[in-house]
């Protein structure tokens, strides 16, 4: 099985270039192309790249049209049997691709493979969940956020799962020619749940393996508060999204007023905190994010024609 390996690059500095590295050694082998999909990127990440990897190939977007449609762009552009979706903040130890290869290849209607994720420190990192529900969230308050849709068990074993997070995801290409591509409305977050469960709904698998593992870094450039706020409000705007696609009208409402409520305590406790720490060098909470916050939320509607488009289809002769 031929693989073409994907990344989509915004800012990623040196994490771009570690990331590449290490499955850029494996070409040759089961990785047959590797693309970097740049979304507009300003960092001069992708100053010399092209002389410190030769074979790679680079596609520039003029402007940052976020993870699904730049990583799209890039399955459109590639060849291989089986796509491997990265982020630029990964880093794939030796000999981890073979292996997700080697798991894919145990079963053709394995369509999706994700390796044991751990943190920059070496710990574990959560890598797989279960699908998001109603009850899941409500009952997810009395715990640690992380934990809400994750299982906590099962690390050691490969075994069947409901979705893999995308920071590391080896897809098959068979599969993506039936049920499409990533959905290009989830701009950040939700793209890899919304893959993994339009896969299964129609019969594929999704298999973690700890055999292979990643290295996942989560984003340094999120300590950036514009762009960590940018990050919670496409969260938000994404997992209503998903609600609206895959779940009923009962069910999205109530994600939304659980969202609208969840903004509104914070914007009134945002408030309340700017007001007593007036004149204080302290960090305090913005109540303008939360304005925005509950803008996103709020104009996020139900729309039933939305249920039935599905993600792009690759065209007929793409390979």
């Amino acid at each position: 099985m031929r693989v073409s390996a994907i990344i989509v690059n915004w800012n990623g500095g040196d994490l771009l270039r570690n990331c590449i590295a290490s499955p850029y050694r494996e070409l040759g082998g089961p990785l047959a192309e590797m693309i970097v999909v740049d979304n507009a990127s300003s960092d001069q990440s992708l100053e010399c790249l092209q002389h410190a990897f030769p074979a790679l190939d680079i596609v520039r977007l003029s402007e940052n049209f976020g993870f699904a449609k730049a990583t799209n762009l890039g399955i459109l552009a590639s060849r291989g049997e089986a796509v491997l979706m990265m982020n630029n903040d990964a880093v794939a130890t030796p000999g981890s691709i073979a292996l997700l290869v080697t798991a894919m290849e145990q079963d053709e209607r394995i369509a999706i493979v994700g390796p044991q994720l751990r943190n920059s420190d070496g710990s574990l990192q959560l890598s797989y969940g279960r699908f998001p529900s109603v009850s899941g969230v409500v009952g997810g308050f009395h715990v640690r956020k992380g934990d809400r849709y994750y299982e906590r068990r099962g690390y050691e074993n490969p075994h069947d799962v409901d979705w893999l997070t995308g920071a590391c995801l080896l897809l098959r290409r068979r599969m993506l020619d039936e049920i499409g591509l990533l959905d290009e409305r989830f701009f950040f977050n939700y793209e890899d749940v919304d893959l993994c469960k339009r896969a299964r709904d129609r019969g594929w698998r999704c298999v973690y393996t700890p055999d292979a593992s990643v290295i996942h870094h989560r984003a340094r450039s999120s300590d950036n508060p514009q762009i960590k706020e940018r990050i919670l409000l496409e969260k938000r705007r994404s997992q209503l999204l998903y609600y609206r696609k895959h779940g009923s009208v009962l069910s999205f409402y109530l994600i939304k007023i659980l969202n609208l409520a969840y903004g509104m305590l914070h914007l009134l406790w945002s408030e309340f905190a700017a007001i007593a720490n007036r004149g204080s060098t302290g960090q305090v909470p913005r109540p303008q994010f939360y304005r925005r916050l509950l803008t996103t939320v709020w104009a996020t509607g139900w729309s039933p024609q939305t249920r039935a488009i599905r993600a792009p289809t690759i065209p007929g002769g793409v390979r």
